[in-house]
C-alpha cells in the first residue's frame, strides 16, 4: 500500500521549531519502520538511530512505545483518508473506475518502493490483533473509516445501476478491504503485484 514520503503536518503561519521538526522527524521516521517491518522489530533506539536523535528527545514528546506509534497510526490513517477521498470523490469518474484508479496507483507505489513497504494499519493489525490496547482501537476505527469511504463509492455505483440494486454495499466494501490485506501481503511476500491484480478482477466480477 502506498506510504506517506513525509508525515502531514498542520499549516503553520511561520516556520516550524526545531522542536516540532524533531518531532515530524521521529514520526516520519516511525511510519517508515513501521510500514517495513513489526511493532516487536520497531524498538525505542531503533527509532531514534535512525532518526538521528536522542531517547531523551523521543520521551520529551511521546511517554511510551505504545503511544508514540498511536500517534504513527493516526497520522497515517489521516493521509491515507486523503488519499481515499482524492480517487473514491473524484466525480469525474465512474465509481468502479475511481476505485480502479487506486488500485493502479497503489500498485505503482508498491513497485516504486521494490514491494518493501507495505500498509501500516495492515501490518499492525496482523500482528497485534490478539491484543487489548489503544492501538488495536485505533486501527479497528481506520479500517472502518476506510471501509464507509469505499461503501459510499459502492453506493453511488448502485445508484448509477453499475452493480446489482440489492448489493449490501457495507457488505462488499468489508469484503474488500478483508481482500485487499491479503493481496497486499502476497504481493509483498512474491514481490509482484499479480495477486492485486487477480484479487481485484475477481472482486470487480462479483460485484457486478
Amino acid at each position: 500500500m502506498d506510504q506517506p514520503s513525509t508525515v502531514k503536518q498542520p499549516a503553520l503561519d511561520r516556520p516550524p521549531t526545531k522542536r516540532e521538526l524533531n518531532r515530524a522527524k521521529l514520526l516520519r521516521m516511525g511510519t517508515e519502520l513501521l510500514s517495513r517491518q513489526s511493532y516487536t522489530a520497531t524498538g525505542v533506539d531503533h527509532v531514534i538511530k535512525e532518526a538521528g536523535l536522542t531517547k531523551g528527545t523521543f520521551y520529551h514528546y511521546f511517554k511510551s512505545k505504545e503511544l508514540f506509534a498511536l500517534e504513527v497510526v493516526q497520522q497515517y490513517a489521516g493521509y491515507f483518508n486523503d488519499k481515499l477521498d482524492t480517487y473514491l470523490l473524484n466525480e469525474t469518474d465512474p465509481p468502479l473506475e475511481r476505485l480502479a484508479a487506486y488500485v493502479h496507483d497503489s500498485i505503482k507505489t508498491l513497485k516504486r518502493h521494490d514491494f518493501v513497504r507495505a500498509c501500516v494499519v495492515g501490518n499492525l493489525s496482523q500482528e497485534l490483533g490478539a491484543s487489548d490496547s489503544v492501538l488495536v482501537k485505533a486501527l479497528q476505527e481506520t479500517f472502518l473509516g476506510w471501509e464507509r469511504r469505499v461503501a459510499a463509492c459502492l453506493d453511488e455505483a448502485r445508484a448509477r445501476g453499475d452493480i446489482s440494486d440489492t448489493a449490501d454495499v457495507q457488505a462488499l466494501a468489508t469484503l474488500f478491504w478483508m481482500g485487499w490485506e491479503g493481496a497486499l501481503m502476497q504481493a509483498r511476500l512474491f514481490k509482484r503485484p499479480d495477486p492485486i491484480r487477480v484479487f481485484f478482477d475477481g472482486y470487480i466480477k462479483m460485484v457486478q
